[in-house]
């Protein structure tokens, strides 16, 4: 007797089908038609593995599922379900199930979640990378095989479980990057729980304007990309990598060495107590995955070590800038890949040239210098936009923006007392970004830091009439919700 499953499904056709690829595999399938059947199923012949839909008469999928955790505790319950009703699995995963399937989807899918399910149990456990068929783990992939809604019909590629993933493996896309209907070459997946995320749409395949509009009638505001798929994305839609080919190749160890340095100054340094998490969640997430685009630039990363082997403090700044930068550049709903990842460069340079002062200047508070030293520093934004006006295949934005961070929009600021509107609108955003920085990140003026709250207050009490207002609401709700 093979491990038994247990099969709900109200479309004949497909509990059918269900059930030929399980008993295929080894498993000793029962089909029953509702959730009500399945009750007495279960209480009469447990399973290991409850299939079950989620919309059925009598009794549905989380009705079940609540039944399951009550009467059958020892059943590992998968649920299916269709793209316009995704957001129940919101529901389902709070009550604890076990996995999803969101149709249509793959035999071997299917086969893959039974088989990391009978894994040891572990908390967010690593999915199979490669799913088997139903026939053999050398048997071809039939990719016309899918289950769907409906009839058993065949179609586009599905969906598949990964389930035990984390949030820190994924980084987020706007729905608005999808209304075009353009195809993206990398699978997609919805996040339903910070351990728990599930494949809607295989690598090249359309999202529907159906899709699109069920998804935003749930409420869902972004779609995501594994890390090392959206570092690809951006490296494909980037200018900044358009001729990484033709540049000097970095050697693996170095640029490791270069990310997980960047990496442990944004936990430490960066991470200020009082951040709404999930707005630094998804700023982090986007940062370190675009800091896999820079190391990938030996010029760029070859500046930044520059930086901090000058003065380690101004290279958490910049960091900090740049991930605030890009909180309030989602928080303004600036989601397009482009525009996102000129923000985060330009919040990671715009103090480029300081790495040309001196750092014992550098090292002094700014309240011990003299007229003089304080003229030497702030000669950075220029120094520095000569400086990124030289490197090639970057956004002309980053020049402009180093020299221009220090301006106010009350004409008081430097090096040319611009007004607001002679200032950029991506150098304003900047500023905001920076002036929080200042305060809340360790350094000699502030060797403490300052908690977010402070930091904010001590913005809005001292700079507010020189920072944008617009900007400045924006970072206040990506801040605190």
């Amino acid at each position: 007797m093979g491990i038994p499953a247990l099969i709900v499904e109200d479309d004949d056709f497909l509990a059918q089908m269900l059930s030929k690829v399980l008993t295929d595999a080894g498993y000793d399938a029962t089909v029953v038609n509702d959730g009500h059947a399945a009750t007495q199923s279960l209480s009469l012949h447990p399973a290991q593995f409850v299939v079950s839909d989620i919309r059925m008469p009598k009794l549905d999928g989380i009705q079940l599922l609540h039944w399951c955790k009550k009467n059958a505790p020892d059943s590992k319950v998968i649920l299916m379900t269709g793209f316009s009703n995704i957001m129940e699995t919101h529901e389902a995963a709070e009550i604890g199930a076990h996995g999803f399937l969101v149709k249509p989807f793959k035999r071997e899918e299917l086969l893959a979640l039974l088989d990391q399910l009978g894994a040891p149990p572990g908390k967010c456990r690593p999915a199979p990378d490669t799913p088997r068929t139903s026939a053999s783990p050398e048997a071809p992939h039939d990719s016309t095989n899918v289950f769907s809604e409906g009839e058993g019909k065949t179609g586009q590629p599905g969906s598949s479980p990964r389930a035990a993933q984390t949030d820190s493996d994924f980084c987020r896309l706007s729905l608005e990057d999808f209304v075009s209907g353009k195809r993206i070459p990398y699978s997609v997946w919805i996040r339903i729980s910070e351990c728990r995320y599930v494949k809607i749409a295989h690598a090249n395949e359309e999202i529907d304007l159906p899709r699109i509009k069920a998804y935003k009638e749930k409420n869902v505001v972004h779609l995501y990309l594994t890390k090392e798929d959206f570092v690809r994305y951006l490296q494909q839609s980037l200018t900044i990598s358009a001729n990484l080919t033709k540049s000097a190749q970095i050697s693996k160890p170095k640029q490791l060495h270069f990310l997980k340095h960047a990496g442990d100054v944004l936990q430490t340094h960066v991470l200020i107590e009082g951040v709404n998490p999930e707005s630094y969640r998804a700023a982090k997430n986007y940062v370190k995955a675009a800091m896999e685009v820079v190391g990938s630039r030996t010029d760029l990363m070859t500046l930044l070590e520059l930086l901090n082997q000058h003065a380690e403090f101004l290279f958490a700044h910049s960091l900090g800038v740049a991930l605030y930068s890009v909180m309030i550049c989602q928080q303004l709903g600036w989601n397009s890949a482009p525009t996102t990842h000129t923000v985060m460069l330009c919040g990671l340079f715009h103090d480029i040239g300081m790495k040309e002062i001196d750092a014992g200047l550098l090292g002094t508070p700014r309240i011990m210098l003299n007229q003089q030293q304080r003229s030497i520093i702030e000669s950075h934004c220029a120094r520095g936009s000569d400086m990124m006006s030289s490197v090639q295949e970057i956004p002309h934005e980053i020049a402009q923006v180093t020299l221009q961070h220090h301006e106010n929009c009350i004409g008081t600021g430097y090096p040319n007392f611009l007004k607001k509107l002679q200032i950029s609108s991506l150098s304003r955003l900047i500023a905001v970004a920076d002036c929080f920085c200042e305060y809340a990140i360790r350094n000699p003026d502030h060797p403490k830091g300052m908690h977010a709250k402070d930091a904010f207050q001590q913005m809005s009490q001292f700079k507010k009439s020189g920072l944008d207002a617009q900007f400045l609401a924006a970072f206040e709700k990506a801040l605190f919700g």
